[in-house]
């Protein structure tokens, strides 16, 4: 999607002039957005997954929106969606992992259920074939997280032990192979693990002390001579509490609420891993997208740097940000995701809000109109809250 290289290097970077035009033209009383006068559900958990998004919500059932080319959304059909339609036969999830064309649910028997896309196995249920609707993935038991990446997903259990299946040409299951599996394998030589994190073809996870481990895809030469297969220290970081990791980039939140990176975004250095990243404190939830990354900060807003073609960054101007800017018009929020190129935000009162890329939907307002702000996904809002969203922001055009 890109046309031309850029740099961070410098700022302000020339941006396009602000209009005050709503992201979101459409009245809320459209009838083509009827189930927005649906009782309204709380939102407890949103995972954006490559041009789609998902939400858990507090009747246990998930809903997404978005691309469904490949049975993303886990609908029965593989209609797009710009607004939330409920996963099919899924009762009792208390956890969702989205990835680039697949998307998981933890159940809360600790079984896990996937669907969507299935070329590399990712699902893993034992065959290649994609799903629209989610299928158990046997041999799974007791999971307590569960993550997905681009082509392949991993469990954890209480002991720290994780299991991955699907893509592994670069070694990201950790099974110590370049080979892909639809079923779950062990990662090898790990243990006690207390988080991780996939991203692309790349696998991160939280040990002893606080230190970080990876495999797969080398973002940054950090594994030099070792074995890519198998998990990897990361030097120079220790007390990290929480990982993000996407295509080429990582971060990790360490207990200070300071944030560290590493990795290459379009030939720009994010850093080394051993200095914390400028002007981030208090930082409580870290997420990534392809080329940008957010923060949620202690006090419930959100700053987020990298680029900005589609709106990414949600400040709504069309800069580039080498620092953390802030999101507009957006506090109170308790939890954080990211994907390609959107971000979305779940917020104290249960509602959604996401900004950037929107070609298929993928923001939830019932538009396909990208947006540099953050907007209310409908159904997760009412039709008071969505009007005052649309007269309160001023945004910009993006296309």
């Amino acid at each position: 999607m890109r046309t031309k290289a850029r740099s961070l290097v410098s700022l302000p970077l020339v941006g396009l002039s602000l209009v005050g035009l709503a992201c979101a033209p459409q009245a809320v009383q459209d009838p083509r957005f009827a189930e927005a006068a649906a009782p309204r559900l709380t939102v407890t958990q949103v995972a954006a997954g490559g041009s789609f998004t998902c939400a858990l919500v507090s009747d246990a059932s998930v809903w997404c929106w978005g691309l469904n080319e490949l049975g993303e959304l886990g609908d029965g059909t593989s209609n797009d969606r710009a607004f939330p339609r409920q996963v099919t036969a899924l009762a009792g999830a208390v956890q969702i992992a989205a990835g680039g064309e697949h998307a998981c649910a933890r159940m809360n028997d600790g079984a896990v259920r996937c669907w969507g896309s299935n070329g590399r196995g990712q699902l893993g249920d034992g065959t290649l074939t994609e799903r629209r609707a989610p299928v158990v993935v046997p041999g799974l038991s007791g999971v307590v997280d569960i993550a997905a990446g681009t082509s392949h997903t991993c469990a954890r259990v209480a002991s720290g032990a994780l299991s991955c299946w699907g893509d592994n040409v670069f070694g990201q299951l950790g099974d110590g192979t370049a080979t892909p599996r639809s079923t779950p394998a062990a990662v090898k030589e790990l243990q006690g693990a207390t988080a991780m994190a996939l991203g692309g073809a790349r696998t991160c996870a939280i040990v002893e002390r606080g230190k970080v481990r990876c495999w797969g895809w080398d973002l940054e030469g950090s594994f030099k001579d070792k074995d890519r297969t198998k998990p990897t220290e990361i030097e120079g970081i220790t007390g990290a509490t929480q990982i993000a990791v996407a295509s080429s980039h990582a971060c990790a939140r360490l207990e200070t609420g300071r944030v560290r990176c590493w990795g290459v975004v379009q030939g720009v250095t994010l850093g080394d891993a051993k200095s914390d990243v400028d002007a981030l404190t208090d930082v409580e939830e870290i997420a990534l997208g392809r080329e940008h990354g957010c923060a949620r900060i202690a006090n419930g807003t959100v700053r987020c740097w990298g680029f900005n073609t589609h709106g990414e960054l949600g400040s709504g101007k069309d800069d580039d940000a080498a620092r953390a800017v802030l999101v507009a018009n957006l506090d109170n929020t308790t939890q954080l995701s990211a994907s390609t190129f959107h971000t979305c935000a779940r917020t104290r009162d249960g509602s959604v809000r996401c900004w950037g890329y929107n070609e298929h939907g993928q923001l939830g307002d019932g538009t396909r109109v990208h947006c540099g702000v953050p907007v209310t996904t409908r159904v997760f809002a009412s039709p008071e809250e969505c009007k005052r969203a649309v007269d309160a922001r001023r945004v910009k055009k993006l296309h």
